[in-house]
């Protein structure tokens, strides 16, 4: 009869400890992944509506406009005006969904709109929290002006 190490050892010699030097291993893995996009999104200006209405930005530099939303709802917040100053950025996913604290179904969260600034100027965006299939929104409209230097 062949005897094994229980589970729970951490010698060098059993299986348990492979696993547990892999599992070390992975989780190390993880932070420096999870550095790096700290360190990527500190580069990205964000504006919290609607604690905040204007952002100054540069040329070239990318910005989040954050809403709060819960598309299990139906609704949705939709960017109702042209862009001119402003285009979505092509690499990244152009509007987002994050859920707040918990990830329970049809919990509220964030609604984040990432774009980059283009030229020079002011830009005021309109955006509409509508259902996709409505035409037009009686409930609820953010303002939010874009200063590009």
């Amino acid at each position: 009869m062949l005897r094994r190490p229980p589970r729970s050892t951490q010698s060098r010699s059993s299986a348990a400890s492979d696993v547990y030097k892999r599992q070390v291993h992975g989780n190390i893995m993880k932070a420096v992944v999870l550095l790096s996009l700290i360190l990527f999104v500190s580069a990205t200006k964000s504006l919290r509506y609607p604690s905040m209405t204007s952002l100054d930005v540069t040329v070239g530099e990318t910005m989040e406009i954050v809403l709060d939303a819960n598309p299990s709802t139906g609704y949705r917040w939709e960017l109702t005006s042209s862009l001119e100053k402003i285009k979505k950025p092509i690499n990244k996913a152009y509007d987002e969904f994050r859920a707040e604290g918990s990830h329970i179904m049809g919990s509220a969260g964030k609604q984040v709109f990432t774009l980059e600034a283009q030229a020079s100027g002011q830009e005021v965006l309109t955006f509409a929290y509508k259902r996709p299939w409505e035409t037009k929104s009686d409930e609820e409209a953010a303002r939010v002006t874009i200063n590009i230097k």
